[in-house]
C-alpha cells in the first residue's frame, strides 16, 4: 500500500475549491456575476491578491470568464469548457466516466500516441533515446509518487517534440490535464503501479531505438488495453444500463 505525503491546501487552493464547489453544486449559476474582487475578498476574509490569483485559475478551468477592468461571470462552461473543465468536474463530484466517453478517450489516445511514437521511431537519436531514458529513471527515483504523473506526462511530449513537427508538442499540450488526471488518479486507486508505467515506457523507449513501429504499435495499444481493462473496474466507471 502506498502512503503519499500530506500537505495543507494554500488561501488561493482553498479559494478555488470554493468558488468551483458553489459553481458545480448550483449556488452560482451560469452567467451569474460575482461581487467586484475586492468586495469579495472582503466577504471571504481573503486578501485581495488570493482573490486575484483564484479568479484566474478558474478562467483557465473554464469556470469563470472576465475581461480586463470588468466583470467576472460564471462561464457557461457545458458549452465553452475544455478539457480541464473536464477533468475538473470529474474530479471534483460524482461524475463518472460512462462507457461512450471511456471509448472515445481510448480512440483519440491510441491514435495520438501510435502517430506520435511511429513518428519518434523515424525521428528520434541516440541522445533523445537517453533524454527518454532519464526521465523513466527519475519517476523510477522519485521520492514522492505525487511528481510522477508530471514526469510521465514529460515523457510524452519530449516524445513529440522529438519527432521534428513543431506543431506536436502542442497537440500533446492540449490533452495535459487529462494525462495528468487519469496518470493520479490510477497510480491513487492502483490501476498501475510505478513499476508498471516505467517499464511500459522503457519498452516504447527500446522499440525507438530499434525504429520497430510494428512493434511499437503493439506496445502502445497493449498499455492502452491494460490501463481500459482496469479503469473499467474502477469507482469512476459506470457501465451504461440497457434500457
Amino acid at each position: 500500500m502506498v502512503f503519499h505525503k500530506i500537505r495543507s491546501l494554500s488561501m488561493t487552493e482553498l479559494f478555488v475549491r470554493e468558488i468551483k464547489r458553489m459553481i458545480l453544486m448550483g449556488e452560482l449559476k451560469i452567467g451569474d456575476r460575482l461581487p467586484p474582487e475586492r468586495e469579495l475578498a472582503q466577504k471571504m476574509g481573503l486578501k485581495l491578491t488570493v482573490v486575484n490569483s483564484g479568479i484566474a485559475q478558474l478562467q483557465q478551468m473554464g469556470f469563470l470568464k472576465a475581461a480586463p477592468r470588468q466583470a467576472v461571470y460564471v462561464e457557461d462552461y457545458l458549452t465553452n469548457g475544455n478539457i480541464r473543465t473536464m477533468m475538473e468536474m470529474i474530479d471534483f463530484t460524482d461524475h463518472v466516466i460512462d462507457e461512450d466517453l471511456l471509448e472515445l478517450m481510448i480512440h483519440i489516445r491510441a491514435t495520438l500516441e501510435q502517430f506520435i511514437f511511429r513518428k519518434a521511431c523515424e525521428s528520434c537519436s541516440e541522445e533523445h533515446v537517453k533524454e527518454l531514458e532519464a526521465l523513466v529513471e527519475q519517476s523510477r527515483a522519485a521520492e514522492d509518487e505525487n511528481d510522477i504523473p508530471e514526469l510521465c506526462y514529460r515523457f510524452y511530449h519530449q516524445t513529440a517534440k522529438y519527432c521534428g513537427n513543431p506543431f506536436f508538442p502542442m497537440f500533446i499540450q492540449t490533452f495535459r490535464d487529462g494525462y495528468l488526471y487519469f496518470i493520479r488518479y490510477s497510480l491513487d486507486n492502483g490501476i498501475f503501479s510505478r513499476e508498471w508505467l516505467c517499464a511500459h515506457e522503457k519498452s516504447l523507449i527500446e522499440f525507438i531505438r530499434k525504429r520497430d513501429a510494428e512493434a511499437m504499435d503493439r506496445e502502445v495499444l497493449k498499455g492502452i488495453q491494460t490501463w481500459n481493462d482496469s479503469f473499467r473496474k474502477s469507482d469512476k466507471f459506470r457501465m451504461q444500463q440497457s434500457e
